[in-house]
């Protein structure tokens, strides 16, 4: 047996010579096993019959192709049962059967096209000096892979979508290892039994709320505990509380409407303008005629988008009319989302709602840049200036950088407005600036609110505390159904799923239908679902292999059948050995 060397790693291999040209670097070498085994009874054998050439091509040294020119001999085989008289020998350390290719350049070929895809493999394969095609990558791809070792004891199962809306697959993802280890082709519960009842070692399966994959696994492993993930256990609560606000979408409206001021808590005006407020005049002369009042007329919207947004409200106004005119006729939702020309789920929205949708209020202006401006230019209006070019020269005599059109805009906004605008107050003949009033947003669609509604009070921001809080003292359905909400998440967080049945005692005993529906869902997997409010395991690791296994099949370019989708998604490249300091033997060693 020849002693293997760095350069060439193989066993019962002989180097001869090697030729160095400008085109390649040629390796003549030579096997040298004294016996070989018949590749069809495995009977040993020493008896040479003659020889033969192979030509492999190796990975490249440096930028420079190398192939290798080998002697392998046949055997005669002794066995007189084998139906083979005549055999080559095998060199596995180097090569397979019938291949072209030394086993450390398939492999090297394999990790490219595998982490990369065809053609971006071939690219970086030239850059390396070795020539290949991506439809020779793409077999190599496609050839059988090594089992994957070891057992998968607690897995998670996802699906993902093969086309959007029309098939589906399964994702089996292993939690310890972080890695897949099986791409089912469908979604149906005989395709992930079977798989389970190949695995009997699984003890922990994490997957969604489908009833597909809790009764695959109620199959296939009844022996593994099913952990329903916390993750779609909230997004159930959230699309609970979204139906709940669709129907309460009018005490959205009312909640967004800053709080009607009292007045005997108007405070004094000298105590909230900067300087001391003037008595209206009707010039500026300095005559000291008598204070003319400030017009207190409500704005009306006009110009092209206010004209588009009341149009757009009418037809949501009649869409809901239509709507429950035909749902009183008993009709199914499918057949009036056919009539109205709406989707199924718009339809629901709809009919969830209690009144008509309010219209959407426009935001007020802001006047970002003139903020240290504001209280002069309201002092100035209340003196009875009401040129904009003028109090444009004073202000900017005060440091505005400012354009003549800003404060054009808001002088004719505080005409038109007169003190109705919610960053000023009018009282009496006077305006009131008040620079910490901001103006509240749009009302929250259901989604904003159910989704704010599950943050945790410290993340939520100051505004949004005073919105919830305004919902809460609204109703008392949106006050019992925050308080369940708040205990659910209580117990997602914390892991008592302990409590989960009492719970649900009061869940299904509440006054708000949204929530008993929630409880009753619940009901029908209690057992994952407690498990998931207890145990560590969940489908993160799954949802991210998912988001993996889309980015895959959309770098491929339609090319992405399943077999080559499985080779790339199940494929995981060895651990890179870093390499470490070269440490000096001590006396003793070097002894």
């Amino acid at each position: 047996m020849v002693a293997t060397t760095p350069l060439l790693p193989f066993p019962d291999i002989q180097l001869d010579t090697i030729t160095l040209t400008p085109a390649r670097i040629t390796v003549r070498l030579t096997a040298t096993a004294p016996r070989a085994a018949c590749p069809a009874c495995q009977q040993i054998s020493a008896r040479l019959h003659s020889r033969y050439s192979r030509t492999l091509a190796d990975l490249p040294w440096a930028t420079c192709p190398v192939q290798f020119h080998i002697t392998v001999r046949r055997f005669f085989c002794d066995n007189p049962t084998c139906p083979r008289r005549i055999f080559g020998e095998s060199l596995a350390a180097l090569t397979a059967r019938y291949a072209r290719r030394t086993q450390r350049l398939t492999t090297h070929l394999r990790r490219l096209v595998l982490l990369t895809g065809g053609q971006t493999a071939a690219r970086l394969a030239q850059t390396g000096a070795i020539s290949v095609s991506p439809r020779t990558l793409l077999r190599v791809a496609h050839a059988p892979a090594p089992a994957a070792s070891g057992k998968s004891r607690r897995i998670g199962v996802d699906d993902w979508a093969w086309r959007k809306g029309v098939e589906y697959g399964t994702l089996i993802v292993d939690l310890d290892r972080h890695q897949p280890v099986a791409l089912l082709a469908d979604r149906t519960v005989e395709s992930f039994a079977a798989w389970l009842q190949e695995h009997p070692e699984v003890e922990i399966i994490s997957r969604d709320r489908s009833a597909i994959y809790a009764q695959a696994a109620t199959q296939g492993a009844p022996q593994a505990v099913q952990v329903a993930d916390r993750f779609h256990l909230v997004k159930n609560l959230v699309e609970a509380l979204e139906k709940l606000f669709m129907r309460k979408s009018a005490l959205l409206t009312t909640a967004a409407r800053p709080p009607a001021p009292q007045p005997a808590q108007v405070p004094p005006i000298e105590d909230t303008v900067e300087d001391t407020v003037a008595p209206l005049q009707d010039d500026m002369d300095g005559t000291g005629a008598a204070p003319r009042p400030v017009p207190a007329a409500t704005p009306t919207p006009s110009g092209p988008a206010a004209m588009a947004q009341t149009a757009r409200h009418q037809r949501m106004v009649a869409y809901y009319t239509r709507i429950h005119e035909l749902r009183a006729k008993h009709l199914m939702i499918s057949d009036i989302a056919q009539q109205v020309g709406l989707s199924g789920r718009r339809v629901r929205q709809y009919l969830a709602m209690a009144e008509p949708p309010a219209p959407r209020q426009r935001p007020e202006p802001r006047w970002r840049n003139l903020d240290a401006y504001q209280s002069y230019l309201v002092r100035r209006w209340n003196e009875g200036c009401r040129n904009a070019r003028q109090l444009w020269r004073e202000i900017a005599g005060q440091g505005y950088m400012g354009s003549v059109r800003t404060v054009t805009l808001f002088i004719a906004r505080l005409r038109r407005d007169s003190g109705q605008s919610r960053r000023f107050k009018a009282v009496g003949a006077q305006l009131i600036y008040a620079p910490n009033a901001k103006p509240l947003g749009r009302p929250w669609t259901p989604r904003q609110a159910a989704r704010i509604g599950v943050v945790r009070e410290a993340r939520r921001r100051p505004e949004h505390t005073a919105y919830w809080e305004r919902l809460r003292a609204a109703d008392e359905e949106v006050q019992e159904a925050s308080d369940l909400a708040g205990s659910f998440l209580a117990m997602a967080r914390e892991r008592t799923g302990s409590q989960l049945a009492k719970w649900l005692e009061q869940a299904e005993a509440s006054k708000v239908p949204e929530m008993r529906a929630f409880a009753r869902s619940l009901r029908s997997d209690e057992a994952a679902v407690a498990a998931g409010l207890t145990l560590e395991w969940s489908n993160g690791q799954t949802e991210a292999q998912v988001g993996r296994l889309k980015m895959l099949k959309r770098t491929m370019n339609g090319r992405a059948d399943l077999p080559l989708l499985r080779a790339r998604v199940l494929y995981r490249p060895p651990a890179l050995q870093l390499l470490r300091p070269r440490q000096r033997p001590t006396v003793a060693q070097a002894a």
